[in-house]
């Protein structure tokens, strides 16, 4: 892997503007350059120095926008080969679940579904097409699967499983859908700039696509690499896309990486590195990665979705969808004690059973931890 990376960093230096003036200033274009000696990347970057990153001659085929969930929206460009073995990938993994050559799909829209005339109709697109796999976000499918039961509709037959993409998920979730639709449950973790990145393997863990892509962890602050094991931002560089490279790129997912039998598995947190809000500073929500065993509990208690909101600086909420019969005394405990202890202030926090969380009202996610102040203030959360 080594060698594939210095090989990539070799055809970089000698290909795009920015990284030809990044090796000059840093004295790095006579020498062969080692892969991480290249600077790690961001989108708000990207946007600005855009026409560097472009291919000198590749021509773009398909164009299409991130969803901007970060004050960000970004232009994607891929060429039609691009574009043919990005789909190619992801259609070997879910070969894997079974998914037919000749197949038919229904994607549920980005937005949750809380609508009855939205619900009905993708109730009738699936009684109409009979998909093999039904995809779309982990709240959208608990919506779709409650009209299902709500209703006592048929499930197709010829389905074979149903897919999450882009939002974090709890066991009380995925056990409920597998109940509703009979067929397993898989997980997608990929980004609209470079598409799949790791899928749920035989053993439900999320496996990095190696062949496609080159996952690395860094400490959200310095973004020096962190070994195996321990949490940090998850950057991802992609092999496939060479019209728009995507090298060093930071995702803001926090997740770790665990090696097991030649195969990198990826375990991610219900975090993104937006900002917690004090009067005279701010932290990284990444810090909720210490509370990654708090985190795994609650999703096997029968809570169904959760999310953190901060509504003022020393003004918390903890929401959640699921039963009365959460310990929500053990959750305020836990919870309090935490953020006192890295905020360096005491905090007033509430516990709150919803029925609906607070979705983003660009991309449609329900996100894991939210700053409504940065959101008041017009900043980016």
């Amino acid at each position: 892997m080594i060698n594939k990376l210095n090989q990539f960093a070799s055809e970089l230096k000698e290909t795009y503007p920015f990284y030809q003036t990044f090796c000059k200033e840093k004295q790095l274009h006579s020498k062969p350059i080692d892969f991480f000696q290249l600077p790690v990347i961001d989108k708000q970057w990207m946007k600005q120095h855009y026409d560097q990153f472009l291919h000198p001659t590749m021509e773009a085929s398909y164009v299409s926008y991130t969803s901007g969930s970060t004050g960000t929206p970004f232009k994607c460009i891929k060429s039609a080969e691009e574009h043919m073995k990005l789909s190619l990938a992801i259609f070997k993994q879910r070969r894997k679940w079974g998914l037919p050559i000749k197949h038919n799909k229904l994607v549920l829209s980005n937005r949750l579904l809380s609508g009855e005339n939205s619900l009905l109709h993708y109730a009738n697109k699936m009684a109409k097409d009979k998909p093999h796999m039904i995809q779309g976000r982990a709240s959208s499918l608990v919506a779709f699967a409650s009209y299902i039961q709500k209703h006592q509709l048929s499930i197709p037959p010829q389905l074979t499983f149903v897919q999450n993409r882009g939002e974090a998920y709890t066991m009380q979730q995925k056990k409920f859908l597998e109940h509703v639709f009979n067929v397993p449950f898989m997980d997608y973790y990929g980004l609209e700039e470079l598409w799949g990145i790791a899928f749920t393997n035989d053993h439900e863990e999320l496996e990095v696509d190696m062949d496609s892509v080159f996952v690395e962890v860094v400490h959200p602050d310095t973004l020096q690499s962190l070994p195996p094991g321990e949490y940090g931002e998850v950057l991802v560089t992609s092999f496939i896309m060479k019209s728009l490279p995507f090298v060093r790129y930071r995702t803001g997912d926090i997740g770790k990486l665990v090696l097991k039998n030649n195969k990198v598995i990826l375990q991610l947190l219900p975090v993104r590195t937006s900002q917690i809000t004090l009067p005279e500073k701010q932290f990284h929500a990444s810090i909720f990665r210490y509370l990654d065993r708090f985190f795994y509990e609650l999703s096997l208690e029968s809570m169904q979705q959760y999310q953190i909101l901060q509504k003022a600086p020393d003004d918390f909420q903890f929401s959640y969808i699921g039963d009365r019969q959460i310990d929500e005394e053990r959750i305020y405990s836990k919870l309090q004690s935490f953020l006192k202890q890295y905020l360096g202030t005491p905090v007033k926090l509430t516990i709150a059973r919803v029925e609906q969380l607070v979705s983003d009202e660009h991309s449609g996610k329900v996100h894991f931890f939210r700053s409504l102040i940065d959101e008041k203030g017009g900043k980016e959360s």
